[in-house]
């Protein structure tokens, strides 16, 4: 008895230890990305659907998701897959960002300008980048475009000219 005891414990100690859930992510986004590659894209929505059912609370999984439907030029899965990221993780105000992207693509110009609104009353004046440039000058160049594409003149001229002061 006790030296099967004593056997047990020691092929405890031999096992490699089990990956944990942050590596589990990791690995999955990593074949995502493999999959993304290789053009193979319904491999990768597979992946990513198989890592919201197994991580239903980690909003990468359908940040990429929307990502990838992006770069496909499928705008509203793209937007429902952002939209779901950010009720996951709604501090992540970058998501918000590719929210309105996605609003941008399909036209939603208000919906948009109520987005872009709000996101720029969340920013810090520094703030994260956001492709070389901070989230809150890329905040303000689209909102400031939206309000005069929406012949919202004076709003974009008072935004321009309180961000210059």
């Amino acid at each position: 008895m006790v030296v099967r005891r004593l056997a047990a414990f020691l092929l405890l100690l031999l096992l490699p230890p089990a990956a944990s859930p942050a590596d589990q992510v990791d690995d999955i986004l990593f074949q995502v990305d493999r999959a993304v590659e290789d053009e193979s894209y319904t491999r990768a929505i597979s992946l990513l659907e198989e890592g919201k059912a197994s991580f239903p609370e980690e909003p990468r999984f359908s940040r990429r998701a929307g990502d990838l439907y992006l770069a496909r030029n499928l705008y509203r899965l793209a937007l429902a897959e952002y939209r779901r990221a950010g009720d996951l993780a709604p501090g992540d105000l970058s998501i918000q960002w590719d929210i309105v992207q996605a609003l941008g693509y399909l036209g939603a110009n208000d919906e948009a300008v109520g987005t872009l609104e709000n996101l720029l009353d969340q920013l810090p004046v520094d703030d994260d980048r956001l492709d070389g440039r901070s989230l809150r000058d890329a905040t303000i160049d689209d909102l400031s475009w939206l309000y005069f594409k929406t012949d919202r003149f004076d709003d974009g001229i008072d935004l321009l000219e309180t961000e210059l002061n």
